[in-house]
């Protein structure tokens, strides 16, 4: 095994996106790279130059790969094509220029010997290179389960189960195998895993909430939010991807099962490639009191949520969203927001655990707008949620609960 001759021990990181505090999108991979920084590394990141909600460069430079530091770590944005959500084509395409000037950056612009090699299982396109670029360094490898491949891509009717699905699976097993150890980001997924044969010791559950949430500074709420505030007694929220996964749709229809009750407004964060079907489907069902925000940058979402009385979450009937524990949903808690869920699974279990929330049934409007009423008409109840929300949260999430996570899961291989 590799080991490096001086200094601290180095891990290199490969995740193909990396939103940081000033940009929208998932807070789990620019989490992880600050938490692997106080375990004691020095940390090397590569990642996309293409934000992947937005489709646009991050930054400014030109070249195949670009070099900047944050917070002490060393970041590698390699080149990908923009706007690669726009089709199919031009998403495969995306990944597999990322996945080659991934493989190519670790190996030109990372010299120093590294002990440990860090990834998360997507895009798959860059798992035979992963094993390639662990080969000639020769360092152990952890992966990152945020998604269960291909069974997510099944489970959203992307892609249908077959030969090509179970080549991808296998591939995957492979990789899984070759792993010192296993990161999964909710317990559904480690329970998954476990099923898939792999043994339960080497898979650490890392959830996707955010030790930092209360840490760094909020900035001020936008004035257009401030002033639509101010026309409702009660803010309801949602802030996500508007993709494929999460059921925003419901969140909408429910709205509009409120359309009577004036002193109720709803604000919807975030963007994704169903943005526009969503705000056109508000418009159709003349939904004034609706207020979609698009995709803004992570402290502006938390400051926005701050404002909200109630939060929302819906995610798809599929027997596989009963693994979904989505970073949305701890956002929520920490903010100390109660929470409405339409479905069942981890997430449920997570409000009932918590008595921070409370669950119905997946894509049941009805009952989802039942449940604001209920909540919002009684702000007794409302605050008790809430207390429930911030306790379990102070208690649960912690820097130092996730750096002994990742201490345990990526140790220092010296």
């Amino acid at each position: 095994m590799s080991k490096p001759l001086h200094g601290p021990p180095r891990i290199l990181y490969i995740t193909y996106h990396l939103p940081t505090d000033d940009e929208p999108g998932a807070f789990r991979p620019w989490v992880e790279a600050r938490l692997l920084r106080e375990s004691g590394y020095e940390v090397t990141v590569i990642t996309s130059a293409v934000h992947y909600m937005t489709g646009k460069f991050i930054g400014s430079g030109s070249g195949w790969c670009r070099e900047e530091m944050r917070e002490g770590i060393r970041i590698l944005r390699v080149w990908t094509i923009p706007d690669h959500r726009s089709s199919i084509a031009r998403r495969i395409l995306n990944y597999s220029i990322f996945a080659v000037l991934a493989a190519m950056a670790a190996l030109l612009k990372v010299r120093k010997r590294l002990n440990c090699l860090f990834t998360a299982t997507d895009p798959l396109f860059f798992m035979p290179f992963l094993m390639i670029v662990a080969a000639i360094k020769r360092v152990p490898v952890v992966l990152d389960e945020r998604d269960l491949y291909p069974d997510t891509a099944i489970a959203l009717g992307i892609v249908r189960e077959g030969w090509l699905t179970r080549l991808v699976f296998a591939m995957l097993q492979i990789s899984r195998r070759r792993a010192t150890s296993l990161l999964a980001a909710t317990p559904g997924i480690k329970r998954r895993l476990v099923a898939h044969g792999h043994d339960p010791d080497r898979i650490h559950v890392l959830l996707n909430a955010d030790p930092y949430l209360n840490v760094l500074d909020q900035p001020h709420v936008p004035a257009a939010v401030a002033e639509f505030r101010s026309r409702y007694r009660s803010l309801i929220g949602y802030a996500g991807t508007l993709g494929q996964a999460d059921d925003v749709e419901t969140i909408i229809r429910t709205a509009a099962e409120l359309k009577h009750r004036n002193d109720l407004g709803f604000l919807i964060v975030g963007g994704g490639e169903r943005y526009s079907e969503y705000v056109e489907l508000a418009r159709k069902l003349e939904l004034h009191h609706v207020l979609f925000l698009g995709p803004i940058p992570r402290g502006m979402t938390r400051a926005i949520l701050a404002q909200c009385d109630l939060c929302l979450q819906a995610v798809l009937p599929d027997q596989f969203f009963r693994s979904t524990l989505t970073s949305k949903t701890f956002d929520y808690l920490g903010l100390g927001i109660p929470v409405i869920f339409a479905g069942a699974g981890d997430t449920a279990d997570l409000l009932r655990e918590s008595g921070a929330g409370i669950a119905v049934n997946s894509l049941d409007a009805k009952e989802m707008s039942a449940a604001v009423i209920a909540l919002t008409d009684d702000d007794a109840r409302r605050d008790r949620l809430a207390r429930a929300a911030n306790a379990w949260y102070a208690s649960h999430i912690s820097i130092a609960n996730c750096l002994r996570i990742i201490r345990t899961a990526i140790p220092l291989f010296t």
